[in-house]
């Protein structure tokens, strides 16, 4: 378990499912998913295979849920997943309910996952991937001081159209100089 101010993050559990499921199809979530939204049945197991993997030696991914400290509400996920073990690279990324988008949130889980792969993943690199039409999400990589590396042209082809991808990155160094 991390905790933030507002927040704390723990390991998914199966309960959930419904909840994480229900934030998945909102129309404005839905909006820079690639593909149709998946079964209730296949996100459950997806969140099965998440849980399994709490307990591979050595560790590569640690997917948690966002639960308010104030209401003990489920309001989102997040991960960390070491991508590159050999180079020290891991990926992060986030999702959030609609009603708490705006609010914070998902910049503190981002500074939490990120602060928590640098000090105790001991990784040199950490870095996102973004759809570039999704500013809010390309806003809260700014906040984290992470620098745009590239721009993937019309690399992911869904919902009828191509779409470019931005990748972020910070590196351990500049971790340490901004925090």
């Amino acid at each position: 378990m991390l905790n933030t101010e507002r927040l704390l993050l723990r390991e998914l559990e199966q309960s959930d499912v419904p909840v994480l499921y229900r934030y998945n199809l909102h129309p404005d979530f839905r909006r820079y998913e690639d593909g149709p939204p998946v079964t209730e049945y296949q996100f459950y197991q997806i969140i099965q295979d998440v849980i399994a993997e709490q307990h591979e030696h050595p560790r590569r991914s640690y997917y948690f849920a966002l639960v308010r400290h104030s209401d003990a509400q489920l309001i989102g996920s997040c991960y960390i997943a070491i991508r590159q073990p050999e180079a020290r690279q891991a990926e992060i990324g986030y999702m959030l309910g609609v009603d708490f988008w705006n609010q914070g949130y998902t910049t503190e889980a981002a500074r939490r996952m990120v602060t928590f792969g640098f000090d105790t993943l001991a990784m040199h690199r950490i870095y996102a991937e973004v759809i570039s039409e999704n500013l809010a999400s390309v806003h809260v990589l700014h906040k984290l001081n992470m620098r745009q590396e590239g721009l993937l042209r019309e690399s992911r082809w869904f919902q009828n159209r191509w779409w470019d991808i931005c990748i972020y990155s910070i590196l351990q160094s500049e971790w340490s100089q901004n925090e």
